[in-house]
This record gives structure tokens, sequence and C-alpha cells, in this order.
């Protein structure tokens, strides 16, 4: 019974493990934040979402207006301070888990006076499996809209669910991470 839940437990820490969510801010640090109070979207050259998730593009985009909104920036269509655009990157990344079983004396040459000379020996099993996840980026950009110069950019990557309301779940919680940071440097 232990042969099959140490491997299955392995498994389970290894993808906790590596389903962190990593967020990074960088910004101008000779910008003044706080002279910005509105903002507009802008068209960004990178992929988004907007073609391969349509859906979660839409939830993407009104998530970060909720949170700058609410953050004391308004959103403008005309002669903003800021623009605001995002993109996204995914790539599959493979992980190895392997489990031994069992006992072994490695495989160096020894010299044992009750079974004379030879190589190492051992009795033991070990399987190692191949899991294929997708590891997603999300990147949001605030650019001054006079100058053109990206004052401050926050990212976030993580393991990307296959399950839409687990990935809608890590996005908001990603956002929320950023735009807090963005609200925290304004002050």
């Amino acid at each position: 019974m232990y042969r099959k839940i140490i491997p299955a437990l392995v498994v389970v820490i290894g993808l906790i493990a590596c389903s962190t969510t990593k967020v990074y801010i960088d910004y101008d640090r000779d910008a003044d934040l706080t002279a910005y109070s509105t903002f507009a979207w802008a068209g960004s050259e990178r992929p988004s979402m907007e073609e391969s998730s349509p859906l979660m593009h839409d939830r993407t985009v009104a998530y970060i207006n909720q949170k700058l909104k609410a953050g004391n920036l308004t959103q403008v269509e005309n002669d903003p301070d800021v623009f605001v655009t995002y993109y996204t990157d995914s790539r599959e990344e493979v992980q190895l888990n392997t489990t031994s079983m069992g006992y072994g004396y490695g495989g160096g040459y020894y010299r044992n006076p009750y079974w004379g000379g030879g190589m190492g020996m051992g009795m033991g099993t070990s399987t190692t499996r191949a899991y294929t996840y997708t590891r997603g980026t999300l990147v949001i950009d605030i650019w001054d809209a006079d100058t053109k110069t990206l004052v401050w950019r926050g990212a976030m990557e993580d393991v990307v669910s296959e399950d839409p309301q687990k990935a809608e779940t890590l996005i908001y919680k990603a956002i929320d991470k950023m735009v807090y940071e963005w609200q925290s440097m304004k002050k």
C-alpha cells in the first residue's frame, strides 16, 4: 500500500512546490507616480489573451480596470496621464519525479573481507515519471502618456491551470498583488 501512496505524495508535493505565485515589480525611480490620476488602454504588439482566450481577456481587462479605479485612477478616452497595457506568455515545462524503493550499496569498487573484492551491489528499483505543465506569465505595463516611457511594470509567473475558474482566481490574485504595489508606491 505504501508503494502506491509515496509516489502520489511526491507528485502532489512537487506540484505544490512549483505553484507559488511570484510577482515582480519594477518602476522608474525618477517618475512621480503621485502625479498620475487618469489612464487609458493602449494597444500592445505583444501577445495577450484576446485571441487565444477572449473570455479570460475580457475578465482580465475588467479586473485591472476595477483595481486601478479603486486605486484612485480614472479611466478616460482622451488625454490620459498614463497608458496601460498587458501581455501574456506561456511555455511548456517538464518536471521529473524519481521514486526509489529498496536498498543498495552503491556502484563503487570496495573490498569486503567476507565477500572478497568486487563491484557494489544493491537490491532496489527506481521509477522516474515526467509531468508536463504550462507556466504562464502576465505582465502589466504603465506608460507615461507624454513621454511614452515605461514608468511601472508588474509581472507574475505561475503554473497555469486547465480549469478556467482556477486560472481566473490565479490571475486575480496576481493582479491584486501588482496593483497593491502600484497603489503603495503612489502614496
